[in-house]
């Protein structure tokens, strides 16, 4: 699920009202009577508002996180939504793995999260984000098992490309990323731009932001060479995500085809699927093989950073699937 591409980037707004189901099983513990949500696509806006009473709840990103911190109802939370870009591997330079490994090593992720982002998202290491599963056995974390995949080297970057460019006959390449509307996807899509352009020679780099039902129709349809998302797992477990790059997946935008990733990948769900600690193994290694071929390249890791009404409580935050669970809400004081 594209967490970031709904009410949850920029303006999920909430308010208290007066309608509930009241043959719900456990209606005695429902406190609500009613929730409105609101997009706002102004986040500016949603917090005057939010400072005015109006609403209890907003999604702040960027700027407005650093300026809110002191705020009584700032929350931050981790989740398990991981931001990368998607090469479309139907056209000859992005069929090149050296041109996608150059686009990764000139990606400072440390510096995006803590100078770009600055809400209290985190650089990748690798596509699965921390907290989402842990082994069976060992209790391990996946992202921790896995270790940093990813890496910020512009020589390494600028020798590949130059190899590329030599490979496929060009000396400039014009780059279309697209990607949907909002805030923090804006930020960190003009960070890619200056990040390719100043390292790769002759790349030139147009973003395209768009509502998000016509970025899925691009990116369906193939219109775009790179695009930028964020998607949330909708259950704790890396197939959620790594899923989205088998060769198969009507999710594979790109048309990424690595046979070894996708026996690996077939592996956990099917031959090992009942065996933990192999199935353990395929999954990290199915990342290692994206991580090789930057089939996809994993940008930062996303929390979800709010402004809420200190009074409001009992609101479930959950790092996969829906974000809120909204039961146990309650004012208090």
């Amino acid at each position: 699920r594209i967490r970031g591409a709904n009410s949850t980037e920029g303006g999920e707004l909430l308010r208290r009202g007066r309608v509930r189901n009241t043959t719900y099983w456990d209606a005695k513990n429902v406190h609500l009577d009613k929730i409105n949500v609101k997009v706002i696509k102004e986040t500016n806006t949603a917090i005057s508002l939010y400072k005015a009473g109006q609403v209890d709840q907003v999604v702040i990103s960027g700027p407005q996180v650093q300026a809110n911190q002191s705020d009584p109802g700032f929350v931050n939370y981790p989740t398990a939504t991981s931001a990368f870009l998607g090469y479309n591997q139907t056209k000859p330079a992005f069929q090149n793995a050296k041109v996608r490994q150059a686009i990764s090593l000139v990606i400072d992720r440390a510096a995006l999260a803590a100078n770009v982002l600055a809400d209290g998202s985190t650089a990748s290491t690798g596509l699965i984000p921390p907290g989402l599963t842990t082994n069976a056995t060992s209790g391990e974390d996946f992202a921790k098992a896995a270790g940093n995949g990813l890496s910020t080297d512009v020589a390494k970057a600028k020798t590949l490309w130059a190899e590329a460019k030599a490979e496929l006959g060009i000396s400039q390449l014009t780059i279309s990323l697209q990607t949907f509307d909002s805030d923090r996807v804006k930020s960190v899509s003009e960070y890619l731009q200056g990040a390719i352009q100043q390292n790769l020679g002759g790349a030139t780099v147009t973003i395209g932001l768009n509502p998000v039902a016509n970025f899925l129709q691009k990116v369906k349809g193939g219109d775009f060479d790179i695009y930028l998302v964020t998607w949330a797992a909708d259950y704790p477990d890396p197939s959620a995500q790594l899923g989205l790059f088998k060769s198969t997946a009507g999710s594979n935008w790109g048309k990424y085809n690595s046979p070894a990733f996708d026996a690996a990948l077939n592996a956990a769900q099917t031959t090992h699927a009942t065996d933990p600690d192999a199935r353990w193994k395929d999954l990290l290694e199915a990342q290692r093989i994206l991580l090789a071929d930057q089939g996809g390249t994993p940008v930062f890791f996303q929390s979800q950073t709010l402004l809420r009404t200190p009074s409001l409580k009992g609101v479930t935050f959950h790092t996969s699937g829906p974000a809120f669970t909204y039961k146990s809400a309650r004012f208090e004081g």
